[in-house]
């Protein structure tokens, strides 16, 4: 089912929706006519038939946004913010984002899409501005010419599109997705691509980057866990522009924390990613102030300090279980899916191998700020807290793979000791964050 149709119905609630001919059943039967104004009754009848022709075909929303709403949109959500400001102030883009928010706009089927988002989905909407804008940048400061930034720019509005096509309860669930909605939601980079390639004048490279943008170096993405030889580079530099605003929008900013104060975990991921693109965009960030403030007080550093050693005990067990797991693997199963397991564990245990999380000789060293109070050091506990919450969100990842990887490959991949170990695995208690929220 395509649930494209449920999204037009709930616009129709709010803004204007006309359709533009005569909407018709599959039997070629007219249910709204040309004209008419898609209201609640339209609205059942569009939900209750299979239609002769996709929706967004037939209709116009009324306010529908346009060049300049996008532009205004973009601008305002960079000056809406202060660290992103600071780096609006900094970027020179010129004339640059208007080009591309015209180049983007002359399909109407962007528009149209767009604006569905944006009344649908307003988070995801945000964070289109946010991937869009810095898209455009680094590809500047990558030496890209502008008809080949306007590509980039318009993929990166395109890249979520698909989410207007799966059901909606995936995107609003609070629950663990079952393995079903996992797929449907893996396929929105899939109809995104679908949505651009049938759009005359947008180049292969813009098409492959929104098929891309969820896949990353170490074969740990979505939809066909690609390994880096496999990737293009503008999927990498959405990939990298996403996670960074999950990160940001989700843990940093409601802390006080500013947009460089994110650059140790991009940094500490940049192995999934293309690292030329990282770095490009880790300078292009330096100019944001730092905060120096801290959640964390005499009154919470001992919760604090037991998250991070409830951390530390998941994370090396973790490791030390998967590393035998896919041990066993090995034995006895090749091929893309095993490797791309591999390179995952590896980006996560060289994470922490270099970050200095994980050894006795740090737990010792929060123990100590805990028992003497060492306020000084309180952001740094902070920011060990963070970091290896980021850890547990590549472990979650890794966790999938597996998984998929038990159920399709069965007795194939697996030896005496793999289920027993897989089932250890996920049994291991994970850390819950309260001085962070």
């Amino acid at each position: 089912m395509d649930f494209y149709k449920e999204h037009i119905a709930s616009v129709s609630e709010d803004h204007g929706v006309v359709a533009t001919e005569n909407i018709c059943n599959q039997h070629g039967q007219t249910i709204v006519a040309s004209g008419a104004q898609i209201d609640s009754t339209s609205s059942e009848r569009i939900l209750k038939f299979k239609l002769l022709k996709p929706i967004e075909s037939s209709i116009a929303i009324e306010s529908e946004l346009s060049v300049d709403d996008l532009y205004q949109h973009i601008t305002d959500y960079m000056c809406d913010d202060n660290s992103l400001f600071e780096v609006y102030l900094e970027s020179n883009l010129g004339t640059l984002l208007r080009d591309c928010c015209e180049f983007a706009f002359s399909y109407d089927i962007i528009r149209q899409k767009l604006t569905v988002l944006r009344y649908q989905y307003p988070n995801q909407f945000d964070q289109t501005l946010f991937v869009s804008w810095f898209t455009a940048l680094i590809e500047k400061k990558s030496g890209k010419q502008d008809p080949d930034i306007y590509q980039s720019f318009t993929a990166a509005v395109c890249r979520d599109l698909g989410l207007l096509h799966i059901d909606p309860k995936i995107l609003i669930s609070n629950e663990k997705l079952t393995p079903e909605q996992w797929r449907q939601l893996q396929s929105h980079p899939i109809i995104s691509q679908k949505i651009v390639e049938a759009l005359e004048g947008l180049s292969d490279d813009c098409a492959r980057g929104v098929l891309e943008h969820h896949e990353n170096l170490d074969g740990t993405g979505f939809p066909s866990s690609k390994l880096a030889s496999q990737l293009a580079p503008l999927g990498q530099i959405l990939a990298l522009l996403d996670g960074t605003y999950a990160n940001y929008a989700k843990f940093f900013k409601p802390l006080g924390r500013t947009l460089a104060d994110v650059v140790p975990i991009i940094q500490m991921n940049s192995r999934a990613h293309f690292g030329n693109f990282s770095d490009i965009f880790v300078a292009s960030i330096r100019c944001c102030s730092r905060t120096d403030h801290t959640v964390i007080n005499e009154n919470n550093i001992a919760d604090a300090v037991a998250e991070v050693i409830a951390c530390h005990k998941y994370i090396s067990d973790y490791l030390a279980c998967a590393f035998k797991l896919i041990s066993e693997f090995a034995k006895s199963s090749k091929g893309p899916r095993l490797v791309s397991m591999q390179k995952g564990y590896l980006h996560i245990h060289q994470s922490v191998t270099q970050s200095g999380l994980i050894n006795l000789a740090y737990i010792r060293w929060v123990e100590q700020v805990r028992e003497e109070k060492l306020k000084n050091a309180y952001r740094e506990v902070e920011d060990s807290l963070m970091m290896m919450r980021e850890v547990i969100y590549q472990i979650d990842r890794l966790n999938i793979q597996l998984s998929t990887y038990v159920t399709k490959e069965g007795e194939k991949g697996a030896t005496a000791n793999s289920p027993s170990l897989f089932q250890q695995l996920i049994t291991f208690e994970k850390p819950v964050f309260k001085t962070l929220t």
